[in-house]
């Protein structure tokens, strides 16, 4: 049997089938649907753009010029401590101290021993004695005693510790400690270099012509620079 006949047949009416149901879009709808994908390539291709911007901005901003932070003003730079004092002078009579006339010559105040029993200002002239500790002659403690103060030479001697003792004849001595009150100095701090004013009993200690230290007479009188015994 020869199937071409039918096959014929059936493309016939496949064509006759799509003449009548197919219909041409109107022109109109055809235009619109192509400026529809015109506008959506637009858009998408603009959005592409700005991503691109956006990574090119992101991958440029880590490596663009900072500007420096502000500097801070400097911290003031620390005071310089002050320069230390001088040693102060112990005044509770457990070091022993050395007394110094403050202006003239440097002159130390010593004890003198064996028969010149005479407090005097010793300027390196005063008389040598055999045997006799000359360092300890200039070696003194400040005993306080209240408001005032003995004057004790540090080294004892045989018959004991010696102390200033104001004389009736206005000289300064040494008598053994324990006399009284014509051993109670005053001391009166008149600078800030440990300089003090001498006095027995209200009247200030001077030195006379021969280098001893009184309590009469109109010289001027002893200020001592106190100062820790070496």
């Amino acid at each position: 049997m020869n199937p071409q006949p039918d096959l014929h047949d059936q493309l016939s009416a496949i064509a006759e089938h799509g003449r009548r149901t197919l219909r041409p879009r109107p022109v109109d709808a055809i235009i619109a649907r192509g400026g529809r994908r015109r506008r959506r390539a637009r858009a998408a291709a603009g959005a592409s753009a700005l991503a691109v911007i956006a990574i090119a901005v992101t991958a440029v901003t880590p490596w663009s010029p900072r500007r420096p932070d502000p500097l801070s003003a400097p911290a003031d730079a620390p005071a310089q401590a002050p320069a230390s004092p001088a040693p102060a002078p112990d005044l509770t009579g457990r070091a022993p101290v050395t007394l110094q006339l403050a202006a003239g010559a440097g002159s130390t105040v010593v004890a003198g021993a064996d028969d010149d029993d005479h407090v005097l200002a010793d300027t390196g002239q005063t008389k040598q004695y055999r045997d006799e500790d000359e360092t300890a002659r200039s070696r003194w403690l400040l005993q306080p005693d209240g408001t005032t103060f003995t004057i004790a030479l540090a080294k004892a001697r045989p018959a004991g510790r010696v102390c200033m003792t104001g004389a009736a004849d206005g000289s300064v001595r040494v008598r053994l400690c324990g006399a009284g009150r014509d051993q109670r100095f005053t001391l009166t701090p008149i600078s800030n270099r440990q300089v003090y004013v001498l006095s027995l009993d209200g009247s200030p200690v001077r030195l006379s012509t021969n280098g001893q230290l009184t309590t009469r007479g109109t010289s001027s009188r002893v200020e001592l620079l106190v100062a820790p015994a070496e």
